[in-house]
């Protein structure tokens, strides 16, 4: 299986990131990957100079940011509030508009220190399903999935309507999102549910044998001396997602 690091900092990221792009491409051209993003803090300086290099190259650019999120509004100036931290990446040419538009919003108008979003801004920009059935709903035709399960019971009925007219199954509640997870027919779970939500189906996961491939650092953090040794058990590959959970894998694993 190919691996992709969709976490890396490079010499944009100001006391942080030490690759340069060109020696990052290359690196990634050596070792046969055939995609690689750039994730700088706060800003998107390389994006242009990354997307030329890796395109010639014959790489794959994934253009992403780790953002700074304020605790509550952008518009807060106070020394006590620390930003925390969102790794996003762009899908297409849409979510590149957005992410730029993102990052120049936190210079202009969250700008505290550091250049901060807040979840107003990730709102008004965000293209993902999460609790938005609408585009859930969309996701599953697009991929012609077999079923879908939203998270939240409340959007149940609206999602159920929207794919009345398919043979998409489609559930509701913690429940079923476990029961996704144990589908026999499954043989790889990709979890990035956030915080202690992502950890059962993390368990349910290896318990019944399924590769895991990990965007939930929570899961290792906090239970990473039970997920660890069950994995082991059960003979169960984890796989992380990117350097941060590579980092914190590698350090579980001794």
């Amino acid at each position: 299986m190919a691996f992709v690091h969709l976490h890396v900092h490079s010499e944009f990221s100001l006391l942080d990131g030490a690759c340069r792009i060109q020696g990052l491409v290359q690196r990634a051209q050596e070792l046969g990957q055939t995609a690689i993003a750039v994730t700088d803090h706060g800003v998107m300086y390389g994006a242009v100079d990354f997307y030329k290099a890796a395109k010639a190259a014959g790489i794959k650019p994934i253009i992403g940011c780790e953002v700074y999120v304020a605790p509550r509004s952008r518009f807060d100036r106070n020394q006590e509030d620390r930003p925390r931290h969102l790794v996003l990446l762009c899908k297409d040419d849409t979510g590149y508009r957005n992410l730029c538009a993102l990052v120049s919003r936190s210079f202009t108008e969250g700008f505290y220190g550091k250049p901060r979003v807040d979840m107003e801004l990730l709102k008004e920009y965000h293209d993902t399903a999460h609790r938005n059935w609408e585009q859930l709903a969309q996701q599953a035709r697009e991929f012609d999935a077999d079923s879908v399960v939203i998270a939240d019971e409340q959007y149940y009925p609206s999602l159920k309507e929207a794919l009345a007219d398919s043979d998409i199954k489609v559930f509701a509640g913690e429940e079923s999102v476990e029961a996704a997870v144990c589908n026999s027919q499954v043989d790889t779970v990709v979890n990035a549910l956030v915080g202690y939500a992502g950890m059962i189906p993390t368990v349910r996961a290896i318990e019944h044998g399924k590769k895991v491939a990990l965007a939930n650092k929570e899961s290792l953090v906090v239970a990473g001396d039970m997920i660890m040794p069950l994995a082991l058990e059960r003979k169960v590959p984890i796989l992380p997602i990117d350097s941060e959970h590579s980092a914190i894998f590698q350090c579980l694993m001794g």
